[in-house]
């Protein structure tokens, strides 16, 4: 009987537009949720993306404490990550003790499963850049209102901004093939960077620039070739032209929050059987064989068919 009663209990929460599972504490799950739901709203509403009605719900899993969530995460540092299967978002996160930097990694994850919706594929620096910028969107219920703009906590530690700018810009340009984490957390700042001065610089006059960049890289045009033609400034340029006086008082915009499209109702009910525990199933492989780039491509054949349980197709 002991056994039987020390069995995570499983519960699934459900809206419109997350599927969760969790062991944790209802009212813990619920909060946190609802901190998604309104993170959602707020991103669609400042990135003016549409979701199409038959969209995937995003999956959600909860671990009660992060001693379950440690044998799953795919590196040491990690307080919160996502992954992307068959088209649908899955965010892996702990309950217990649950910091800004993890609401912070959820917020970039979840930013780019909802900026893929545009058909229109953004380069690797604004792709990261503006994930970065809304990451850091909390919504003052008092006020109904957020702040789009404040400071990212990565440059606390990174320091100067040494990535070469034309590298940045590059066609081919990845941060997550970048020889060392210091360089990467770089490529992230300086694209969180370019990314705020091209949407929010001069009131937002920037913006038709930014536009005529993305259009001209729909027409093939190669991306530094097409981000000199609509700022009127090489790569080398930006720096002296343009974000070393605009680091020094970036401005930081306080935005009305409409929660529209909201569902604010998650259903609950018993998670159904081997749905969660072949979650965790993978994870745990994933997280002791991270060195095996093939797992992460072909998630559903490493695992089997106990994957096919979690219906993401």
């Amino acid at each position: 009987m002991a056994a039987a009663a020390d069995k995570p209990r499983w519960t699934q929460y459900e809206n419109d537009h997350f599927i969760a599972y969790s062991d944790a504490r209802k009212k813990t799950v619920l909060k946190l949720l609802a901190e998604l739901e309104d993170f959602r709203s707020a991103f669609l509403q400042v990135s003016l993306i549409s979701v199409p009605p038959d969209a995937p719900k995003t999956t959600v899993l909860i671990l009660r404490n992060r001693r379950d969530f440690s044998k799953m995460k795919p590196s040491s540092g990690t307080a919160a990550f996502a992954q992307n299967i068959n088209g649908r978002t899955v965010i892996v996160m702990p309950a217990g003790g649950s910091s800004m930097d993890s609401a912070t990694i959820i917020r970039h994850e979840f930013a780019h499963a909802l900026l893929a919706y545009k058909e229109f594929t953004y380069p690797a620096w604004f792709r990261e850049g503006f994930a970065e910028l809304t990451s850091t969107i909390d919504i003052d219920k008092s006020s109904q209102t957020f702040k789009l703009g404040e400071v990212i906590q990565r440059t606390e530690t990174d320091g100067n901004l040494v990535l070469d700018w034309n590298e940045l810009l590059d066609d081919d340009f990845n941060p997550h093939t970048m020889s060392n984490p210091r360089q990467g957390s770089l490529a992230y700042t300086q694209s969180w960077l370019l990314t705020h001065y091209t949407v929010l610089g001069n009131k937002g006059r920037n913006t038709p620039k930014l536009q005529v960049y993305f259009d001209q890289m729909s027409a093939g045009e190669p991306s530094l070739e097409a981000f000199e033609s609509a700022f009127g400034m090489s790569p080398d340029e930006i720096w002296d032209e343009a974000l070393e006086d605009y680091v020094r008082d970036l401005p930081v915009y306080v935005v009305n929050f409409r929660a529209s499209g909201q569902d604010p109702d998650f259903r609950t009910t018993p998670a159904p059987d081997g749905k969660v525990e072949a979650m965790i199933a993978y994870y745990e492989k994933l997280s002791k064989t991270a060195g095996e780039p093939s797992l992460i491509k072909n998630p559903l054949q490493y695992l089997g068919g106990s994957w096919g349980l979690l219906d993401l197709d």
